[in-house]
């Protein structure tokens, strides 16, 4: 069965925010060769299984907004995802503006002031 092993705030900073980071920066710079674009799949596909991570049970302050607002970490993920399968600059950076939205959506809702 599924466990949390760290807290919210450990895989925010040991994974969320640095694989996000990446893809909001690529958002404005896309990659310039294949390796580039290889890499970025790889951080954006991290990004989306953190998602995941944050829905384990045990993890999660609540069922219903925490869940709605990690699926739509998901799919901006995803949708940076898509972007990168295609080479996409201009699809990456609209990814990355909506990632940037649910990143802002939670944390107005659950971070600490």
């Amino acid at each position: 069965a599924m466990k949390p092993l760290g807290s919210v705030k450990e895989v925010m900073q040991a994974l969320t925010i640095p694989l996000s980071e990446s893809v909001f920066k690529a958002g404005a710079d896309a990659p310039k060769d294949a390796a580039g674009w290889t890499q970025l799949r790889h951080q954006a596909l991290g990004l989306a299984e953190t998602a995941n991570l944050l829905l384990i049970e045990g993890r999660a302050p609540d069922t219903g907004e925490w869940t709605r607002l990690a699926i739509a970490q998901r799919d901006a993920a995803m949708l940076a995802l898509k972007a990168i399968d295609a080479h996409d600059g201009d699809a990456l950076s609209n990814a990355s503006d909506a990632l940037y939205e649910t990143c802002d959506n939670c944390h107005n809702k659950y971070m600490k002031k």
